[in-house]
């Protein structure tokens, strides 16, 4: 008999079913295509390795109460998937899906389970069996290689169920900062996509910040040589992190089908699957200030913009004299980028834990970033940690000279990442905002109230006396 079983050998589903199946785990696949199948067996194949034409054969291989993960496409495919299966399911099994799924998505399904699990429980009989399934929504990161040989993963649903399949899911996780398996019962219901969101919303940030770090040395005439060696000097101490890693071996590589650097050869165009736009339709749902992760999304969409025509800026550029941005500086802005970046997206988490009762320990989610997933950094140690151990009243001080220089020597050079993370802090270090302006505007023409700063209660109008 097989102890789990996994449907879905795309690049993600494939590396996960050799992860499993080199911690000794007897692992039945299947996939839609048998010749999928066929062609990862071939390559991959070895004795925990057990592939299924027919889903029925697939399912009726596994040990009871059964283990299946789907690695399948986000959407209608989970849903397809799952409707193919409920013919052979049986009491107890437990589907997890460690797909991007949408959050919303498992919280559906999950309600569905549960409205049929119900309805199996009171037309109970001699005749009717009771059969209750069990769904779990369920975040792995770390690409394919994470999937490999060790990911960051956040399940989430009812922690009775959670806590069966924990065992497998920390042998085939990677390790944190402590040697500790980077796996936690996020907490119920939707939480454990949600936070997956979350992390790739904030990997959006990180990523268009690295980017824009980039386009300023670029534009400030750094050759490539030179910034390889930037970007390995910011490689390190609370900078240290898997992005940076990743970036300096791709400033390193040359171009194998002619002559340069590859990266001068790629395309512009940034490509996108949807997580980052449902973080920060979520932190608008929830009221959550992200702009650091909402200007990355926008940047990836306007990198898609109609190059045939130019709104022109009118200023003598040429004639504008560049100066070469300090390292320190720069290496300074990134950090800064990193850390809002963070925060941002545990507030969003924070907001949608008391807002939906999912019971997320903060703590333990830095703690399961720390290794396998693509946003793992030092940070999560030395930084955010000591920030949520103390009073969310005590000031974090940052040094805002370095976005100043910045934007005096390089006015042309788009930033959007990095004045998002300039406007964050001087809006939470303000001490009064314009908004008091907008109120006042919101009352005037529809009569919205306002609060006033010597009185207490809610006011309106005054306006035309």
């Amino acid at each position: 008999m097989q102890q789990i079983g996994l449907i879905g050998l795309g690049t993600m589903g494939a590396a996960l079913a050799r992860n499993l199946a080199s911690k000794g785990y007897k692992t039945a696949v299947f996939n839609r295509t048998y010749t999928r199948t066929e062609e990862f067996i071939a390559t991959h194949g070895n004795e925990n390795l057990t592939p299924f034409q027919e889903l029925k054969d697939f399912v009726e291989s596994l040990e009871k109460p059964r283990k299946i993960i789907l690695m399948v496409n986000a959407g209608d495919a989970v849903d397809q998937t799952i409707a193919h299966l409920q013919e052979f399911l049986e009491d107890e099994d437990i589907l997890i899906d460690c797909g991007n799924s949408n959050w919303r998505d498992t919280l559906d399904r999950q309600k569905w389970f549960e409205k049929m699990n119900n309805q199996n429980e009171q037309s109970n009989s001699h005749e009717h069996k009771s059969r209750i399934i069990h769904f779990i929504g369920c975040g792995v990161s770390g690409g394919e290689e994470g999937a490999l040989i060790g990911p960051s993963i956040m399940p989430g649903g009812d922690p009775n169920v959670v806590n069966q399949i924990l065992p497998i899911l920390q042998d085939i996780s990677a390790k944190d900062f402590e040697g500790k398996p980077c796996v936690t019962n996020v907490g119920l219901a939707g939480a454990g996509h949600f936070v997956k969101m979350v992390h790739n919303g904030i990997e959006y940030a990180l990523m268009q910040g690295i980017a824009e770090i980039y386009d300023i040395l670029k534009s400030s005439f750094h050759p490539n040589e030179e910034i390889l060696k930037a970007f390995k000097g910011f490689n390190q101490d609370e900078l240290k992190s898997f992005l940076l890693d990743i970036t300096v071996d791709i400033f390193k590589t040359r171009d194998k089908l002619a002559e340069g650097y590859l990266i001068d050869k790629i395309n512009d165009k940034a490509g996108a699957k949807g997580t980052g736009k449902w973080t920060v339709e979520s932190a608008l749902e929830l009221g959550v200030a992200a702009p650091n992760i909402s200007e990355a999304l926008n940047a990836r969409i306007l990198s898609a913009r109609n190059t045939s025509y130019k709104l022109g800026i009118y200023a003598a550029s040429e004639e504008f004299e560049i100066t070469k941005p300090d390292l320190e500086d720069l290496k300074y802005i990134l950090q800064t980028v990193f850390i809002t970046s963070y925060l941002q997206g545990l507030n969003i988490i924070d907001a949608a834990n008391k807002e939906y009762n999912w019971n997320i320990d903060i703590k333990e989610v830095l703690r399961i970033w720390q290794g396998g997933c693509i946003i793992r950094s030092e940070m999560l140690r030395s930084l955010i940690f000591d920030f949520y151990s103390k009073s969310k009243t005590e000031k974090i001080g940052f040094i805002l000279e370095p976005f100043h220089k910045l934007n005096t020597i390089l006015p042309f050079v788009p930033k959007p990442v990095i004045s998002a993370t300039l406007n964050y802090i001087l809006a939470h270090n303000a001490d009064k905002l314009p908004s008091n302006l907008i109120q006042a505007q919101r009352d005037h023409f529809g009569a919205h109230t306002y609060q006033r700063i010597n009185k207490d209660g809610v006011f309106t109008g005054g306006w035309k006396e």
